[in-house]
């Protein structure tokens, strides 16, 4: 009978608490998501500064972007995220006409300041603008092959950067096959800044 008397209180303390927290993340929720999407759209907006709207379509079960700038399009915009060295490294691709076009690290928490976090340097992911399907390096090996540099030491947080700019190219290369296969739209406009 000592042990539920202990207990109780405990209980009623953590019941309380998780509610409080539920509240909490409740209210906060809605502006959490807000935040998310702003941050989203300077990415985009340093993917290409100039767009005036976005669409976002699906493929296949995956999420990409299309920018419009006066109503023409001016990119195709891929997310990707592959393991680095210390753990995700996320990338926001924008392939035109079937090449790289620009690409953004958005995050590589896990990765070494000022050695894998070089593979966020515009200097050194200007190397794949340009690049098509098959002149993306994927392991070690193909950057020597395919004629581009890994950052030194950081071979793990190359390699997440380059699969990703790989996977925008695959799936660019799959919608222009045939965009209307398994594709829905979502219209959307960049919202200001606050």
């Amino acid at each position: 009978m000592d042990f539920l008397k202990k207990l109780y209180p405990l209980v009623v303390i953590a019941t309380v608490l998780g509610g409080l927290l539920a509240l909490t993340y409740g209210g906060l929720k809605p502006l959490l998501e807000a935040a998310d999407e702003r941050e989203f759209e300077r990415a985009l907006k340093d993917v290409y500064a100039s767009f005036s709207r976005y669409e976002v379509k699906t493929f296949e079960d995956k999420t990409y972007y299309v920018l419009y700038e006066n109503e023409a399009v001016v990119a195709y915009v891929f997310r990707a995220s592959f393991s680095g060295y210390g753990g995700p490294v996320e990338t926001l691709t924008a392939v035109t006409n079937g090449a790289v076009a620009r690409v953004v690290v958005m995050s590589m928490p896990g990765e070494t300041p000022g050695l894998g976090t070089k593979a966020r340097d515009p200097k050194w992911i200007a190397q794949f603008l340009g690049r098509g399907y098959g002149d993306i390096p994927l392991t070690k090996d193909d950057f020597k092959a395919k004629g581009c540099d890994a950052v030194s030491g950081a071979t793990f947080s190359s390699v997440a950067v380059t699969r990703g700019i790989h996977e925008a190219l695959v799936m660019y290369k799959k919608i222009q096959g045939d965009t209307s296969l398994g594709e829905t739209t979502t219209s959307a406009t960049p919202t200001s800044e606050k």
